[in-house]
C-alpha cells in the first residue's frame, strides 16, 4: 500500500475520531443502528490499529509494538477525555470496543502481511 496513501487514512481515522469527541452529533448514522456507538469505536480503532501495522510492517514485523501502543494509548485517552466534555460520558463499554477493535485488526493485518511475505518470498524461491 502506497504510503501517501496510509498517511491519509491515518488522518481521516484521526479526524473522524477528534469530530466524534467534539461534536457527536456531526455523526448522528450512529444513532439508526443499534448498538451503533459501540460498532463505531470497534471500526474507527482498529482501522486505527490495522494502518499502523501495515505502516509499520512495511519495515519489520517487530516494530509493530510502538504504534499499536501509541494507538492504544490513544484510545484510552480518547476515552479519558470525554469526562471532561459536558454531552459526552466515559464508558468502559466503548474503551473495551475501541481495545478489541485494535487486536482483531491488528492481529488479521499482521497475519496477512506475513502470509503475503512468506508467499512471495516461496515465489521468489521457485
Amino acid at each position: 500500500m502506497n504510503t501517501s496513501i496510509k498517511i491519509i487514512g491515518f488522518t481521516m481515522v484521526l479526524l473522524i475520531s477528534i469530530i466524534a469527541t467534539v461534536k457527536p452529533e456531526a455523526l448522528g448514522f450512529v444513532k439508526i443502528v443499534p448498538y451503533g456507538d459501540k460498532i463505531a469505536h470497534f471500526i474507527l480503532f482498529g482501522l486505527l490499529g490495522m494502518l499502523c501495522v501495515l505502516q509499520s510492517f512495511k519495515f519489520d514485523p517487530v516494530h509493530i509494538w510502538p504504534g499499536l501502543v501509541l494507538t492504544t494509548g490513544f484510545a484510552v485517552v480518547d476515552e479519558l477525555l470525554q469526562l471532561f466534555f459536558p454531552h459526552r460520558s466515559f464508558s468502559l463499554i466503548d474503551l473495551f470496543a475501541n481495545l478489541i477493535g485494535i487486536l482483531i485488526f491488528a492481529t488479521a493485518t499482521a497475519c496477512y502481511c506475513r502470509y503475503k511475505k512468506e508467499l512471495v518470498a516461496s515465489l521468489k524461491n521457485n
